[in-house]
């Protein structure tokens, strides 16, 4: 362990680090570990805890009203907790109401869809559930618990290749997810599917085998030659090349994928890290900017931020992560990430070595409703 008085990093030090782990950190963001939910047992709310944590605690705590946070924030997170608390009570139409009101206050965050979704799901009601998970999607478009979400749904309501598509992104993401094969597995009993049972099986017991990065491409183009112009499965592809680093292979299939849905948080997102992958950071901070104008995505947030962070932009790059954290909340690294840069920017500026970027705002959040919540349209519930 380092001795107490090195505790904060030199600023100099870090940016030199970061240099050179861009493309590793890209990668690990595709195959980092997430908890994964059980859709068999869907009485537990994906998004507890609710509350988002606030730019302001780099050990990622929220409290209620906090300060730090925007008056609408606070006040849909008041609305869950009693969302929360009326769900523990037995009284599920109550925490609906709750959870509907908080989506409403703050139509950013994920969590309350999430929590939106479970309810649902207890409740046996697939269609809303499924809804209710897109919401949650479309605000984070890489956490395995919302495809996995969006996967039972869609098999509970016999939309099996609805279903297929759904476990093949979470396993692009989490290739050593039991549960995610396992799914698969269940549904492979159907011709054409019969052909990879035996190796779904063998995935289903052993995820971690290397080999079963092949047999994931081979389901996705499989599952791509029943269905060409299936969004999520064409995006898929392209996370599944950048991940194998064949940047060669992906551009063809972002463009489709944004010409089928040219607002898709997904493909936009994979869009900026293939530019970043090919060493062209300032058009990949661009387009991670770009994204961010139409959707919230916690990745886009955080890797805009490591971009930030080579360039040695620390201010911004705390901005970046404090959105990151609170967007996503399930990414410890992110908020480790954050108070490491604070530390460093506050030894920077301590010892006068260099002028800061800008100023660090209180509530970067602040921004964020009025940059996105013009993209979401109101929700039917």
């Amino acid at each position: 362990m380092a001795p107490a008085n090195n505790r904060f990093f030199n600023a100099d030090v870090m940016v030199g680090l970061v240099s050179l782990c861009v493309a590793a950190a890209v990668w690990y963001s595709l195959t980092r570990p997430q908890g994964a939910f059980s859709p068999r047992v869907p009485a537990a709310p994906p998004g507890a805890p609710v509350a988002a944590p606030s730019p302001g605690a780099a050990d990622g705590v929220t409290h209620v009203d906090d300060p730090n946070l925007p008056a609408n924030v606070n006040q849909a997170i008041r609305a869950s907790e009693k969302g929360h608390a009326r769900e523990k009570a037995g009284d599920r139409n109550g925490a609906i109401e709750f959870y509907k009101e908080a989506a409403r206050l703050d139509p950013v965050r994920k969590f309350y869809w999430s929590d939106l979704a479970s309810v649902y799901l207890q409740q046996n009601n697939y269609d809303r559930a499924y809804d209710a998970f897109l919401q949650a999607y479309e605000r984070d478009s890489f956490e395995v618990f919302i495809l996995n979400g969006l996967g039972y749904a869609s098999q509970s309501n016999r939309r099996d290749a609805d279903a297929r598509h759904f476990y093949l992104t979470g396993l692009t993401l989490q290739p050593e997810s039991v549960d995610l094969w396992t799914e698969l597995y269940n549904l492979s009993h159907v011709p054409g599917w019969q052909d990879f049972s035996s190796e779904l099986q063998e995935a289903s017991l052993m995820p971690a085998k290397v080999e079963n990065n092949n047999l994931l491409y081979r389901l996705n183009q499989y599952a791509l030659e029943q269905n060409p112009d299936d969004y999520y499965l064409i995006v898929n592809r392209a996370l599944l090349n950048l991940r194998f680093m064949h940047l060669d292979r992906v551009q063809s299939d972002v463009d489709k994928a944004l010409k089928i849905n040219p607002r898709g948080g997904a493909a936009l997102v994979a869009r900026a890290q293939l530019l970043n992958l090919r060493g062209e950071q300032e058009k990949a901070a661009q387009a991670y900017r770009d994204c961010l104008k139409i959707s919230p995505q916690p990745l886009a947030y955080a890797e805009l931020g490591a971009i930030e962070m080579q360039q040695g932009k620390l201010e911004q790059a705390s901005q970046e992560y404090g959105m990151a954290t609170q967007l996503g909340t399930d990414k410890p690294s992110w908020v480790n990430t954050l108070g490491r840069l604070r530390d460093a920017i506050i030894k920077r500026n301590s010892e006068g070595k260099a002028k800061p970027d800008g100023e660090v705002k209180a509530n970067p959040g602040g921004e964020v409703k009025e940059k996105t919540e013009k993209n979401f349209p109101k929700s039917g519930y």
